[in-house]
């Protein structure tokens, strides 16, 4: 018995080869290091804190952190930035020996391996940001969690669309970014609890609602910490949820047999030579 979803196997050839991800991954890490680096307190953590101060290093590092995970968030949750070396899920409903269960949990499994694989290695800047800033170890993996949480259902709505409008990227781009611009900015004016911005600042101490002249949200920061992570965890369950109903609901017939009774493999699409590009 075959082990290895084949959907999985794609994820990790694509995300871990293609230029585009590789790239991605190297601004990741340099952002990091020079934002980390830049921040860095220029007194003893004592000095500011005599002058009843904090450095805002763990602040620009945290904040930083969240939104490069909201782009790429976003950006991978599908992997059309491959052009041909991606095979979108209609191909995989209509010419591919593989059951809708294994194609929605390879395409689930994956992105929450991916975002697992950003967070972990992205842990010890926050750890060495909060370290640097006074902010306690329980409050440090709180607030990643919170990154985290967010940028998984910012995934899953992305994974979502991605089912239906992998061919359509503009549409899909539209849609995505619209959603996770609402839940990643705009709650901030309806509902901050559920803000991962909000969050965040809040555990520095600082207050966006009050520098956005509203009234100061109730929760303490452990609490605001723990609502927020619920919350977004709430949405990604929802889309995945979604996701597998509508996976059973597309059209398709997942490896179709043709006439000598033999499934047509899903096989890699033509490349051209002359550009290197795959063609339509």
């Amino acid at each position: 018995m075959e082990l290895k979803n084949p959907l999985v196997v794609e994820g990790v050839e694509v995300f871990f080869g293609h230029r585009v991800a590789l790239r991605s991954y190297v601004f990741f890490f340099l952002t990091l290091l020079f934002v980390l680096l830049a921040s860095w307190p220029a007194q003893p953590l004592t000095a500011y804190m005599e002058d009843g101060a904090r450095p805002m290093t763990f602040g620009f590092v945290a904040v930083t952190l969240y939104l490069w995970m909201t782009y790429m968030a976003a950006r991978f949750a599908t992997t059309r930035f491959a052009g041909e070396r991606f095979h979108p899920t209609t191909d995989w409903l209509e010419h591919a020996p593989v059951g809708r269960t294994r194609i929605i949990t390879g395409r689930i499994g994956f992105a929450v391996f991916h975002l697992l694989f950003l967070g972990l290695t992205a842990l010890p800047f926050v750890i060495v940001a909060g370290a640097a800033t006074g902010i306690r170890g329980g409050h440090e993996l709180a607030c990643a969690a919170v990154i985290l949480a967010a940028s998984l259902a910012y995934r899953m709505i992305g994974v979502f669309f991605s089912l239906f409008l992998d061919e359509r990227p503009f549409y899909h781009a539209v849609l995505t970014w619209f959603c996770v611009f609402f839940l990643a900015f705009l709650t901030l004016f309806l509902r901050a609890e559920m803000n991962p911005l909000n969050t965040l600042f809040a555990v520095m101490g600082q207050n966006l609602l009050a520098a956005a002249g509203m009234p100061a949200a109730a929760l303490q920061p452990e609490e605001l910490l723990r609502v927020t992570v619920r919350i977004h965890l709430i949405i990604a369950a929802a889309f995945g949820a979604a996701s597998v109903t509508l996976i059973h609901l597309l059209p398709g017939g997942n490896g179709l047999r043709l006439p000598r009774g033999r499934r047509r493999p899903l096989a890699k699409r033509p490349v051209s030579r002359s550009n290197g590009k795959g063609r339509p």
